[in-house]
């Protein structure tokens, strides 16, 4: 005991607080790298539930920006995005989901949608400036649509049936890896609809 008292002097508790703030500091610098990570890839760390696959997607409350557009029902799957106009991310996956549109319009089984949770006015400016080609909608009530869909944080790439259930999530931007998914994903539809024939 009378060792520990002369070691606990005051130059000793000095150097044993400041390395547990280096400590906690450390602590600290791992837990905000890894909230920065999730922010750059478009993720929503503070999002405790997520939409999932198996989940239902509901598309009620949806409106086309451009009022010739349609939702498609009869497909066997949808591939949607779901965006927002400022979303940096999402503008960075553009290239990406304009080639899966591409590989969509392809498949005669499978419809291509964009969701943006953003206005109907600007959506139609951010449709026109980025020419979109394939439908967008927006939700008239989104904190309602994203709510009961759990779609937090953008964007998000998902693949639906048309009951509603959710086949396929990928959640923030886009890796050359899961575009590669979605395209096998929509080709794998495409696949099995000529085989079933």
């Amino acid at each position: 005991m009378n060792k520990l008292r002369a070691y606990l002097t005051g130059k000793n508790l000095y150097s044993i607080f400041l390395h547990l703030v280096v400590v906690i500091l450390a602590i600290e610098v791992v837990i905000l790298a890894r909230q920065n990570r999730q922010f750059k890839e478009g993720q929503d760390p503070a999002s405790q539930e997520s939409v999932k696959v198996g989940d239902y997607l509901s598309l009620s409350g949806i409106v086309p920006v451009d009022t010739i557009a349609r939702l498609d029902s009869t497909s066997e799957r949808q591939v949607i995005f779901v965006f927002t106009t400022r979303c940096p991310f999402c503008k960075e996956t553009l290239p990406l989901w304009r080639q899966i549109a591409h590989q969509a319009e392809k498949a005669e089984n499978v419809a291509l949608i964009g969701i943006c949770l953003d206005h109907l006015a600007e959506t139609k400016v951010y449709v026109e400036e980025q020419k979109l080609t394939y439908p967008v909608f927006v939700a008239e009530d989104k904190e309602s649509f994203v709510k009961k869909n759990k779609l937090h944080g953008v964007p998000q790439t998902i693949i639906r049936a048309t009951s509603g259930r959710v086949e396929r999530v990928w959640k923030g931007r886009l890796s050359e890896q899961e575009f590669r998914e979605v395209v096998r994903a929509i080709s794998h539809i495409t696949h099995n609809k000529h085989s079933n024939s």
